[in-house]
């Protein structure tokens, strides 16, 4: 990598030309690497840094006021919840990033749509990734009618995704229990790596649907196999009236129907016998005939079927037969492994004929892979917290079977440990645990990585984030005050506040998500703001909760975004210097100035563990409360965190008003400033 694949700051100014940028002693320099198309606009808070805050109680405060730290103009909070779009017109304000673009067309989930659940037919489509329990159709690999002289039988082969899962059950025919069909079975596979080939399946069929009635007028039907790599032909007679001779007593009596058929590869002239027939019956219901060649030469072949022979062609005679399908069979084999399998056959009847009936189930993936870096080794974690299915996500950790030594091994197809931070992912668990925010989703489209990240982030009310070339992640999780901004280091003229427009935003949400007490189909319940009452009009917007499969969890995470929604009122932009290399990404910091007056702050004079002298005079009145924050350097840190830390120390009463830039302490402070540390003076709950 060159200079150019790199930002770099000097003093807290970014150098557009590095090369040929001096260097003086007592420097400080920041070089951060460019990740990505947008790594150099995002390291550009290097040199500017806006932050943002807001009020209520939504987490932990200082005083009345506290902030977290956002990088670029629309705002670090934003996007955070999923689903949380545009800031009025009926909408929700945002809440993290702004959402990213696909970079592809749009596709339509067919799992999670307003009508059942359909299995995706054809090739292209994308191998299906399950976190939680979500009911799916799958994908057809292969379907085969067969039959069985009056029986006629669907074989169709189902893949859940990628394996390996922990279970499947409920399986449902058009939405009714399998149990309730007769002669309908069903054989799942989790997808483990030694599985073997599912039944009914061992050889692999492609059915061509015919239609060619076959008369007794020496004419031949022909068709041609599809495909070359042939070494199996099955042919399939159909009576759909049944073969019978009409008695005068109205019993039925015997028919017969002779049939010939032969079979030749493709620019051949050479046809080969493949069966003589005789078929009698004397049935008025419909039934079939199959017939059977195996152990060709692998090769595109035409096959040709004639009628020779019928016992009669009156009106007593029922002998119509019609060639209704030939089917060409590969012998594979395929076991499929590390695929979830299930293999259905159904018999044909009443409840069950005209065409190919949706079947789909529930599919259970407990638990992931994630590295443990304190410990250096694998652990299982719950598939159904957000932070670990986004962390499953990006790293791709498998545990599978070894089929040559019979070990397990781990498989990762994802970015390598090296690159996660383990301790981010913990924390953004853990607040997922504590809110009892979970994640059951099926992946089953194709989309790049950050866009399909945005299903456990806004589920999770986390976002992943890079930190320099590793992911990371924050989360909207209270915090402690990591920063102070001031007038003493926020650049003059530099400070901005903005208030964003309460007009027309939204005081009602329907959430949209799959009831999983419904069969897991799409459900809408509607959520109203706290200040909502009968006499206002409401303004409802609509966001959609994929991973959300509760109504208690789609209601509480609809409250959530309309608290945000009504506490998020406004903004601040700042430029500060080199220092502000202290705050990351959804660090919470104290912010205090002069302009809209919410205190005094500056830098210190000079301090004593009780007494401190501000570079400004400040009027303490009688019977009010007054507190200090005070930023202290540590200049025997040993760690980063540890070089600065936020103190917060009530200010000593006054009997009258008294103005004065030395102020006395309630209690003192375990560590002693030191000058032009930072400070925050003002009047609590005020």
């Amino acid at each position: 990598m060159g200079l150019e694949d790199y930002i770099v700051s000097i003093n807290g100014n970014v150098v557009e030309d590095a090369k040929a940028q001096l260097v003086n002693s007592d420097d400080w320099l920041a070089v951060c690497p460019v990740v990505g198309k947008s790594g150099r606009g995002w390291f550009r808070i290097i040199g500017t840094l806006a932050l943002g805050y807001f009020t209520g109680s939504l987490a932990k405060t200082w005083g009345t006021t506290w902030g977290s730290t956002f990088g670029g103009a629309s705002g670090f909070w934003a996007n955070m919840a999923a689903g949380a779009v545009n800031m009025i017109g009926g909408n929700l304000i945002n809440h993290w990033f702004p959402p990213i673009k696909a970079d592809r067309a749009a596709e339509v989930n067919p799992s999670y749509n307003w009508g059942n659940a359909q299995s995706q037919t054809g090739q292209g489509n994308a191998l299906a990734v399950t976190y939680g329990t979500m009911r799916t159709a799958g994908q057809v690999l292969a379907q085969h009618v067969s039959s069985d002289n009056e029986d006629q039988y669907l074989n169709i082969l189902l893949c859940g995704g990628e394996g390996p899962i922990d279970s499947i059950s409920d399986i449902r025919i058009n939405d009714n229990p399998i149990s309730y069909y007769r002669k309908v079975t069903a054989e799942p596979l989790l997808g483990t790596n030694d599985q073997k080939a599912i039944s009914n399946f061992n050889d692999t069929y492609d059915d061509q649907s015919l239609a060619y009635e076959l008369n007794k007028d020496g004419t031949w039907a022909t068709q041609q196999t599809e495909g070359s790599a042939v070494e199996g032909l099955e042919v399939t007679l159909q009576f759909p009236y049944g073969l019978y001779y009409a008695k005068d007593d109205g019993s039925l009596g015997d028919a017969s129907v002779t049939v010939k058929i032969e079979y030749q590869k493709v620019g051949s002239e050479n046809w080969a016998y493949f069966a003589t027939a005789t078929i009698n019956a004397h049935q008025n219901t419909a039934f079939f005939r199959t017939y059977r060649l195996d152990n060709l030469t692998a090769a595109q072949y035409e096959v040709r079927v004639q009628c020779t022979d019928k016992s009669g062609i009156s009106t007593r005679y029922s002998t119509r037969v019609y060639w209704t399908q030939l089917s060409s069979i590969m012998y594979d084999d395929f076991a499929r492994p590390g695929k979830v399998l299930i293999g259905i056959k159904a018999l044909a009847t009443s409840q069950l004929s005209g065409g190919v009936p949706i079947i789909t189930w529930l599919q259970t993936r407990e638990k992931v892979w994630v590295w443990n870096a304190e410990t250096s080794k694998y652990e299982q974690k719950s598939a159904t917290n957000p932070a670990w299915a986004a962390y499953d996500m990006i790293h791709r950790c498998r545990q599978i079977k070894n089929i040559h030594t019979d070990n397990y091994e781990f498989v990762v197809q994802g970015v390598q440990t090296s690159r996660a931070v383990y301790q981010d992912f913990v924390r953004w668990a853990d607040f997922c645990e504590d809110r009892n925010l979970t994640f059951n989703y099926i992946f089953d489209t194709a989309n790049v990585l950050w866009t399909l990240l945005q299903k456990p982030e806004g589920v999770g009310r986390g976002k992943v984030i890079m930190r320099g070339t590793k992911f990371g992640c924050v989360c909207d999780a209270p915090g402690d005050p990591v920063q102070l901004f001031t007038v003493g280091n926020i650049l003059t003229d530099k400070f901005k506040e903005t208030f964003v427009s309460l007009k027309d935003r939204a005081n009602a949400i329907e959430v949209s998500f799959p009831n999983k007490d419904k069969a897991y189909e799409k459900d809408v319940i509607t959520a109203y703001a706290d200040d909502y009452d009968e006499s206002t009009e409401p303004n409802i917007t609509q966001i959609t909760l994929d991973g959300v499969t509760t109504v208690e969890q789609a209601y509480r995470e609809a409250k959530y975004r309309l608290r945000l929604n009504q506490y998020l009122v406004r903004t601040v932009e700042h430029s500060a210097d080199i220092d502000a290399i202290a705050c990351q990404i959804n660090d919470v910091v104290l912010l205090v100035h002069d302009v809209p007056q919410w205190g005094f702050s500056g830098r210190l004079l000079a301090a004593t563990a009780t007494t401190v002298q501000l570079d400004r005079e400040v009027t303490l009145e009688p019977y009010k409360s007054n507190v200090v924050a005070i930023q202290i350097t540590n200049l025997a840190a040993t760690t980063c965190q540890d070089v600065q830390s936020i103190v917060t120390v009530g200010v000593q009463g006054v009997r009258s008003e008294t103005i004065t830039d030395t102020i006395t302490l309630t209690n003192a402070m375990p560590t002693v400033p030191l000058k032009w540390d930072l400070y925050s003076f003002g009047e609590t709950n005020k």
